[in-house]
């Protein structure tokens, strides 16, 4: 009932009104004691072709492409220089998936922290809690509203082999590839055990403390968080910490460049304890370099990103651990055809390092995906934006090499 109530609003709102007043949904933040308490938040219906290759997995029961997903954010401003920020999230998935799912309607908390300004006038702020992450560019914006696709680049949402738990062998690693949606090892619990991670979750924050710097021209950051960038957390799972960091440059109102590094450690204490010497004792991260870019002028947009990712990943049969590299690189152009109309196409690919099989054969250790996707969007309102997209994914392994998805999107936000 829910879900039609949202649909029917969404509808009579993108229909012509002759009053600004008329709106049944805000268009803007609302605010409360003069300004000290602000609310805003966004919806997105996503419909389209069912994910069979799970080229667009959150988690085993939702993907970019069908799913209904509704976000409201909350700033209180005790002071002029402290403020406290949180986000709800909602998640319905549209289509039923194969093995069932238990969490097909899902809320969680995407942020909640403390915000503080220690010098009055000046850019820099410390947060401490579920904090935004510093690292990239993707992750750190708010992007169900300027997104102009549906899915997401390959580094931040396709989910590889690669679990904060222990592969049994090489042989496991290289039997589960192209399979991050569904990894099979034999001693799961569960004949699906824990979904693979991405290279950047963009949808799970990490918690911890951090120092914000955001002037005109240069912008940097710096946290301390519980998890890593694949595997965020709001505890400490292995008696670790993950550092990252981001330094970018503004040399002209229309360009931007910037640099990330993050490293932590990754394997669950849990599976750590399984390990036999000398790889027991070892210290097992994961490092991450990253560069971005967005140039804009008139009514284009270019943004490119490059993401590389290592983790030491340990074998419970003994085998030696590994360094298992992965290199995810997207760029994105957006056309402003008409204050209404716009068309935008991205590009990703996402590689990885080689590991030696026993019969002596050099194979990635998981399957290289490249995707192109394109969409149209028109503005049906200053805050209600439709697209329609196509997505086409290659895979050099798993289940399902090849795949084309079509797909539409309702998106509000106030």
């Amino acid at each position: 009932m829910r879900f039609f109530a949202l649909v029917t609003a969404l509808v009579w709102l993108a229909a012509p009104a002759a009053r600004a007043d008329a709106d049944l949904l805000p268009s803007r933040p609302i605010t409360f004691g003069d300004g000290r308490v602000v609310f805003s938040g966004d919806v997105a219906l996503s419909f389209g072709t069912q994910d069979e290759g799970y080229f667009n997995l959150f988690d085993y029961s939702h993907d970019a492409f069908n799913v209904l997903t509704m976000s409201l954010s909350t700033e209180i401003r005790a002071t002029e220089r402290i403020s406290v920020v949180g986000r709800v999230t909602d998640e319905v998935a549209l289509r039923e998936r194969e093995p069932g799912p238990t969490d097909r309607h899902i809320i969680y908390p995407y942020a909640l922290y403390v915000r503080v300004q220690p010098a009055p006038g000046k850019p820099l702020y410390v947060l401490a809690g579920r904090i935004p992450p510093v690292f990239g560019a993707f992750a750190r914006r708010d992007y169900g509203e300027v997104n102009p696709l549906i899915g997401l680049p390959l580094a931040y949402g396709y989910a590889t082999t690669m679990r904060p738990e222990i592969a049994p062998s090489r042989r496991e690693l290289v039997l589960n590839r192209g399979g991050g949606w569904a990894v099979r090892y034999p001693r799961a619990t569960a004949t699906y055990g824990p979904q693979g991670v991405p290279l950047v979750s963009p949808r799970r924050w990490d918690a911890g403390v951090g120092g914000q710097w955001s002037g005109d021209r240069v912008e940097a950051g710096v946290a301390l968080t519980q998890g890593t960038l694949s595997d965020p957390h709001t505890h400490d799972n292995n008696d670790g910490k993950q550092l990252s960091g981001r330094f970018g440059v503004r040399p002209t109102p229309g360009l931007s460049v910037g640099v990330s590094g993050a490293r932590g450690e990754f394997v669950d204490e849990e599976y750590q304890a399984r390990l036999a010497e000398p790889a027991l004792s070892d210290t097992h991260r994961q490092q991450a370099f990253g560069v971005d870019g967005e140039y804009a002028r008139g009514h284009v947009v270019v943004r490119g990103e490059i993401v590389a990712s290592r983790w030491d990943t340990p074998f419970l049969n003994g085998d030696p651990t590994l360094r298992l590299e992965s290199l995810g690189t997207s760029i994105e152009t957006r056309l402003a055809l008409t204050p209404r109309w716009s068309f935008a196409v991205r590009g990703d690919r996402l590689g990885f390092s080689e590991v030696t099989t026993a019969t002596g054969v050099d194979v990635t250790w998981d399957a290289d995906v490249k995707r192109v996707e394109g969409a149209v969007g028109y503005m049906l309102r200053r805050n209600v934006r439709l697209k329609a997209s196509y997505q086409y994914n290659w895979r050099s392994g798993g289940r399902l090499r090849q795949d084309g998805l079509a797909g539409a999107q309702l998106l509000y936000w106030f």
